[in-house]
């Protein structure tokens, strides 16, 4: 009804006349519109059945990827434990190493062997002490 009103079809309202034909007019007009989008449809179906193919080749491949990841994640970690535990026993070898140059810079022969005997003194008074507590 629309177009029956539009001045550049030269209609008024005085000719009901010509409504029926226009009506048809628009019908057709309409079913070969809706006739070009099944077809461009149709056109169209193919490639939409191909990116869906490949959407799922994509998430299949997502899952895979992931499901690799998680596999070789246990071997990363275990190669990061392997390491840790390599630098911290390289860490404690130079601890140790330090610990024996500072004693052997600190201490002279002499020195050491006075607290050896100091230490064994310490031993014994210790034990002797603790055979005759009374319980």
């Amino acid at each position: 009804l629309a177009s029956f009103f539009e001045p550049r079809a030269g209609l008024s309202f005085g000719k009901t006349s010509t409504l029926p034909a226009l009506m048809r007019e628009k019908r057709t007009r309409l079913e070969d519109l809706h006739a070009a989008a099944r077809i461009r449809e149709a056109d169209h179906l193919p490639l939409v059945q191909q990116v869906q193919v490949q959407l799922k080749i994509l998430s299949a491949m997502h899952r895979m990827l992931h499901d690799g990841k998680l596999r070789r994640q246990a071997h990363v970690d275990s190669l990061a434990k392997d390491e840790l535990i390599a630098y911290t026993q390289a860490q404690s070898l130079k601890l140790a190493k330090l610990r024996d140059e500072l004693r052997a810079e600190t201490y002279t022969p002499e020195a050491s062997k006075a607290l050896h005997k100091v230490r064994e003194i310490l031993v014994e008074e210790r034990e002797r002490a603790e055979r005759t507590k009374v319980f």
